[in-house]
Parts: structure tokens; C-alpha cells; sequence
């Protein structure tokens, strides 16, 4: 937006002054106002030429024309430098987010996986040598002593686990 304001060699005669503009590639045709001032907003970037003058008794008297030579630039946000580092930016910001999101899937992975691991270790270290002797050894004593209900759940039991541990390795 910009305002311009102008006055006539001819002040002395202030209601007889007719101003005559024109803002090359914005106007087409000359425009008459008796106010000595314009304002012009949102022009689109470019180059321009104001000219001017002013006429006295409805063009009787006319003054030299005056010209002023205007550039309006772009505004920095609509440039395409700055589009270009809004986009990179934008993906830059996408990627991180993308990364960090399999980071911590990864990491949910790993998690899980050491505690499998953690888990075939405590059943491996369940069916250790000493422990299966152990166990046969009571299951030989229920026998001995003719305590078949508990040498038959105990059975159920060790074979139970013993088929888990074969089953996780």
C-alpha cells in the first residue's frame, strides 16, 4: 500500500485545480480528482510509473507532466527461496518425525525380544540336568511309595514344561 501527495503550481486557485493520473500498468486511461492526495492498495508486484498533472478550469491551463517511477516487491513469504525453505523445512520436520517413530517401534522390537530372550533363558535354566534328575528322582519316590496320584499329577506337570521349553527353543 502506498499514498501519494501532490500540489499544483497553481495553489492559489485550489477549488478551480483538477488533478489528472495515471499508474501505468495498473490503469489504462487518465483519472481525474480534485483531491491532492491517492492511496493505492494491494498492488501485485511489478514496476510502475505514476504520472500527474494538474489543469486548471477543467483543462484550460495544464501543468508539465510529472512522472515517478515505483517498484513494489514481492513479499518475502511469497518468493519462491522462501517456498522452497518452507518446503524443505516441512520435510525436514516430516522426516524427523518419521524417524523417531521407528526409533521407538525399533526399540519396542528390541525390548520385546530381550525379554523373550530373557524368558528362554529362565526355562532352559528350569530344565537343567540336576533339575530334571531331581525331578525324576521324585517322581521315582511317589512310585516307591505308592503315591500314584501325585506321581501322576507330577508327571503331567514335568512333561508340560518340559514340552514349553522344547516348544520356545
Amino acid at each position: 500500500d502506498f499514498e501519494i501527495y501532490f500540489n499544483s503550481s497553481y495553489l492559489n486557485h485550489k477549488k478551480r485545480i483538477t488533478y489528472f493520473y495515471q499508474l501505468s500498468n495498473h490503469e489504462k486511461k487518465w483519472n481525474a480528482t480534485k483531491n491532492n492526495n491517492l492511496k493505492y492498495n494491494n498492488l501485485p508486484p511489478g514496476q510502475y510509473v505514476f504520472s500527474i498533472y494538474s489543469a486548471l478550469d477543467e483543462g484550460k491551463l495544464k501543468s508539465e507532466v510529472l512522472q515517478i517511477k515505483l517498484v513494489v516487491t514481492q513479499p518475502f513469504w511469497m518468493s519462491l527461496k522462501f517456498k522452497i525453505l518452507i518446503s524443505f523445512c516441512s520435510l525436514l520436520i516430516l522426516f524427523g518425525f518419521i524417524s523417531i517413530y521407528f526409533y521407538i517401534k525399533s526399540e519396542r522390537v528390541s525390548k520385546k525380544m530381550q525379554i523373550i530372550e530373557y524368558q528362554q533363558q529362565t526355562l532352559r535354566a528350569q530344565i537343567k540336568p540336576h533339575f530334571i534328575f531331581n525331578a525324576l528322582n521324585s517322581i521315582q519316590n511317589f512310585v516307591l511309595k505308592k503315591n500314584m496320584n501325585n506321581a501322576l499329577d507330577f508327571i503331567e506337570k514335568f512333561s508340560k514344561l518340559t514340552r514349553s521349553i522344547l516348544d520356545a527353543s
